[in-house]
């Protein structure tokens, strides 16, 4: 006896793996901003892309990339109901949780200066924010840069290094972290009556630039920041951010253990303008379950800027994986990560070389058994020509891989690359994660097509005879 066809499908799909997953390109288009550097960034809700940078904050429509509105920072701020000037590193961030944007930026430079936070009023940017201004050090002594977010079932939390007051540039003197209630924000009307600001804190709890963890999941205490500044000697730096909403706790967590890379070098572009590729921050953290996924720019084996990756515990914070992406022909520089349920985690970075001007592109990893691996990676949006503003020009200073929050299997990515007129560019992209078809899917399709003719050719003879 012949066996049935859903015998025939039952039997190929149980001896049979499915097959790997590859990433394609949905979506792919330029944004409005620029700037110098400027400082790329972006979120995503249900309807419309949320483009952040120095430029300006832009709307697009998520369907198709269509440009719906925008204007320079200060008018966004203004919007917002913040008096502002000098306005300066910009990030954004949707949270599934709340149905919310919210941005973050500083306000002046050099001298003691404000924490700008701002939260839409729906998940429709386009319905405006409400803002509020924080003064980032009441003796001023220290003036706030580089700030960073992440957000959980609670909270929204902020942390920006603290320089002294006067002095442009070299290392930060300790950092402050604010822990905004979500409640409050998203009360009518909303409010930040339950801040905390934890004003100049020792870098030997928070050490340098160190990024909030965002739970996309809604959880809530405690949460964790990551600073990859001594990444180079094998130390990933952890802070716990503990207690309630209303009265957080900030305690310095453990010492990871990873292995030493150092700093990136600089990177090769077509002409003889070189990239700053920064010192090789976490960059946005986010947990999905029990893992935490994490990366930074470091120097890989080849001698280029390269990629490491890390997935740790959530609960214990052990490393539980980490990897390079690297490549001999070119520098992958300002990485950004991000990961759904399923096991699918997707790096988006920039890459230039001697072939190369600076260009977008990402990589797949797949989660199996608890290993990740990732595929080669994929060529996104390409720049036109070189970013060359100085003999070792800026470039980021930072960059967003994010989730969709209406579509598991959809990523969106915020990279810079090289425009026109040696300027800097935005390439905004959605990414699709497709799973291949196994060989059982291949062979089942064969037998279909066979079933198909053997059908035809029994109604023929039954015609003829």
């Amino acid at each position: 006896m012949r066996p049935s066809l859903l015998a025939l499908v039952a039997l190929l799909a149980t001896a049979t793996p499915a097959g790997a997953a590859s990433l394609e390109i949905a979506l792919a288009f330029r944004g409005a901003g620029g700037g110098y550097p400027p400082d790329t960034m972006g979120a995503v809700g249900p309807a419309h892309v949320l483009e952040v940078t120095n430029a300006g904050i832009h709307v697009h429509r998520k369907s198709d990339g269509e440009y719906v509105e925008g204007g320079s920072l200060s008018e966004f701020w203004s919007d917002a109901g913040v008096a502002t000037y000098d306005t300066f590193d910009p990030r954004a961030i949707y949270d599934p949780a709340s149905g919310r944007f919210f941005v973050v930026a500083l306000n002046g430079r050099y001298t003691s200066n404000e924490i700008l936070l701002a939260v839409s009023r729906s998940d429709d940017p386009t319905e405006g924010f409400d803002g509020w201004a924080f003064d980032s050090d009441s003796t001023d002594a220290t003036w706030a840069d580089f700030p960073t977010i992440g957000v959980d079932g609670d909270t929204v939390t902020i942390a920006s290094d603290m320089h002294q007051a006067g002095v442009a540039g070299g290392l930060p003197i300790s950092v402050d972290v604010l822990v905004v209630p979500k409640a409050d924000l998203l009360a009518v009307p909303p409010s930040i009556d339950g801040a905390t600001l934890f004003e100049r804190a020792a870098l030997a709890t928070t050490g340098f630039a160190p990024q909030p963890v965002t739970r996309l999941e809604g959880e809530g205490r405690p949460g964790w920041m990551l600073s990859t500044a001594v990444a180079f000697v094998g130390t990933v730096q952890t802070t716990r951010i503990g207690g309630s909403a209303s009265a957080p706790t900030l305690t310095a967590g453990p010492f990871l253990s990873v292995t030493p890379m150092p700093t990136p070098p600089d990177a090769l572009q077509t002409g003889a303008g070189l990239l700053d590729t920064g010192d090789g921050h976490v960059a946005s953290p986010v947990q999905i379950g029990d893992a935490i996924w994490a990366v930074h720019c470091a120097q890989g084996a080849t001698g280029r800027a390269a990629i490491r990756w890390l997935e740790l515990d959530a609960v214990t914070l052990a490393v539980r994986q980490e990897g390079v992406l690297e490549s001999d022909a070119l520098d992958y520089l300002y990485p950004s990560i991000a990961a759904n349920a399923a096991g699918h985690v997707v790096i988006g970075f920039s890459a230039s070389g001697p072939s190369l001007p600076p260009s977008s592109f990402a990589a797949l990893g797949e989660t199996h058994a608890g290993t990740t691996l990732f595929g080669e990676p994929i060529a996104v949006l390409a720049g036109t020509g070189d970013i060359q503003i100085d003999s070792v020009s800026r470039f980021g200073d930072y960059s967003a891989t994010v989730l969709d929050p209406s579509d598991p299997t959809r990523f969106w990515s915020f990279q810079e690359i090289g425009g026109d007129g040696g300027g800097a560019a935005i390439a905004i992209a959605a990414l699709r994660v497709v799973p291949e078809p196994s060989s059982a899917a291949a062979q089942l399709a064969a037998l279909l097509v066979l079933v198909r003719r053997r059908t035809r050719r029994q109604r023929r003879r039954s015609r003829a005879g």
